[in-house]
């Protein structure tokens, strides 16, 4: 445990060095060319956000919260300069570049949908922004692909890693790499 943090608190360090902050974001598409959806929004992502540092592979999983069809899954890692409120601007540029509508019913079917999981170890709660995301320690399609690119991430609030997050999950969807 002790490495980990040693290496998390390096990775962090060199990038406040350059004025960068590592994120986390969770891409999933349960709408139309699930793969292409997500690929479209990596490529604006880049353009729009910062540097791609890592991509997991795409998961695959039943929807979460609600009765629809099946969601492709990944997390990404980039570098970003954003502040934590422009990111989140951005982030919703893109979902709606790409065709995202947002229902008042909760959760629904989506073309794409990308939450922000972490933004280096800050922990923001306002009323349009939670950092880190404050469902992703119960959801196993952000876990596993956050264990597959960065399994010694340590969450902001619990200090845990994200490979031990992983292991006390008590979600029951089952979560199947794709590719």
């Amino acid at each position: 445990m002790l490495k980990s943090i040693t290496s998390h608190l390096f990775f962090s360090f060199k990038f406040a060095l350059i004025g960068m902050e590592e994120i986390f974001l969770s891409l999933g598409s349960n709408l139309g060319d699930k793969s292409l959806n997500m690929k479209k929004a990596l490529g604006l992502m880049e353009e729009r956000i910062g540097s791609l540092e890592a991509i997991s592979s795409v998961f695959t999983s039943e929807s979460w919260g609600f009765e629809g069809e099946p969601f492709e899954n990944m997390v990404v890692k980039y570098a970003t300069k954003l502040a934590p409120e422009d990111l989140l601007k951005e982030v919703l540029a893109v979902e709606e570049i790409l065709g995202r509508t947002r229902s008042e019913d909760g959760y629904s079917n989506r073309i794409i949908d990308i939450d922000i999981i972490s933004y280096g170890d800050w922990v923001i709660k306002s009323k349009q922004l939670q950092i880190p995301h404050p469902h992703l320690h119960k959801r196993n399609f952000v876990l596993q692909p956050l264990v597959e690119i960065d399994p010694e991430w340590i969450h902001p609030v619990f200090l845990k890693s994200a490979k031990e997050l992983a292991e006390e999950s008590t979600d029951k969807i089952v979560v199947k790499c794709l590719k």
